[in-house]
C-alpha cells in the first residue's frame, strides 16, 4: 500500500478519535508539539525508528514527553503506530492530520507577500 495512503488512514483515525472524545484542539496542539520535537531533535525520530530499541523503551520516552492524563489520545495513537511498525511515517501522518484538521475546521491557508 502507498505510504501516503497509510499516513492518511492513520491521520483520519487519530482525528476521529480526538473528535469522538471532544479533545481535538488539545490533540492538534500536542501533535504540533510532537512535530516540532521531530524537527528540532532528529535523534528522537532516529530512536523511534531504531530496530534495536524495544517498543516499550520507545513508549517510555514518549510518555515522558507528554502528560498521560492530558494527552491520552496522543499516547494511544503513538502506541498504535509503534506497534504496527509505522513510526517512520510519523512526520507524514502529522502533516496529513494537520491538513485534515484544517479541512474539518474550515481553516484556509494563505501566503502574504509584501514589498518590504
Amino acid at each position: 500500500m502507498n505510504d501516503s495512503l497509510v499516513s492518511m488512514r492513520y491521520a483520519k483515525a487519530c482525528l476521529q478519535a480526538g473528535a469522538a472524545q471532544h479533545v481535538l484542539p488539545q490533540l492538534k496542539q500536542d501533535l504540533h508539539v510532537l512535530s516540532e520535537l521531530f524537527r528540532q531533535e532528529p535523534r528522537l525520530m532516529q530512536l523511534l525508528d531504531s530496530p534495536t530499541v524495544r517498543t516499550e523503551a520507545k513508549l517510555r520516552v514518549i510518555r515522558q514527553l507528554f502528560d498521560p492524563e492530558r494527552s491520552a489520545v496522543v499516547l494511544r495513537f503513538i502506541e498504535t503506530v509503534l506497534q504496527h511498525k509505522r513510526q517512520r511515517l510519523l512526520p507524514d501522518i502529522l502533516r496529513c492530520f494537520g491538513k485534515l484538521y484544517r479541512e474539518r475546521e474550515n481553516v484556509k491557508q494563505a501566503v502574504l507577500t509584501t514589498a518590504v
